[in-house]
């Protein structure tokens, strides 16, 4: 027997967010319209297509490439193969050119992860010193220095607002 629990998030814990990743096993009505007000008022909104809201015409639920749709100063940006996006390279911006086109305003610099969860910020970065960068087909990519372990990471975890 498999016991799950459906995160309920409102509107207040959302609001002011620029970019949202949507996915889980379901999404309660309260999270989803708090979503999508946040969209209407201009975030964005990755989201695979099963969780993608109905839209007027566009059949989202089953997408085969990359699909964004406006909805008020927003979008959701419906991503088939949203898994990859575990794998995708986020070296100063996506590897894949459109997620790169949509996402590269919102991510930063590319050498840090940042979490924000209600007041709380955790800012993730590789150890060990800041890397040289190199573009490469867009992207900015680190060189490691020697003698640096590339998987360890430096966390900062602060209060915001």
């Amino acid at each position: 027997m498999w016991w799950f629990t459906i995160t309920k998030v409102g509107y207040d814990t959302l609001a002011g967010l620029r970019l949202i990743f949507l996915t889980g096993v379901m999404i309660s009505p309260q999270t989803m319209a708090a979503v999508q007000r946040c969209v209407c008022e201009g975030a964005i909104c990755v989201l695979p297509p099963r969780l993608a809201p109905p839209a007027d015409g566009v059949g989202l639920s089953s997408v085969k490439e990359i699909t964004c749709l406006a909805e008020g100063s927003g979008q959701w940006l419906v991503v088939p193969e949203f898994y990859l996006l575990h794998y995708e390279t986020f070296y100063g911006g996506p590897a894949t050119p459109h997620l790169r086109e949509k996402l590269q305003s919102l991510i930063g610099d590319g050498d840090h992860l940042v979490y924000r969860f209600g007041s709380w910020q955790v800012s993730f970065r590789q150890a060990g010193g800041d890397y040289p960068r190199h573009e490469i087909m867009g992207c900015y990519l680190p060189i490691t220095q020697a003698g640096a372990n590339p998987d360890a990471l430096e966390v900062e975890v602060s209060q915001v607002g």
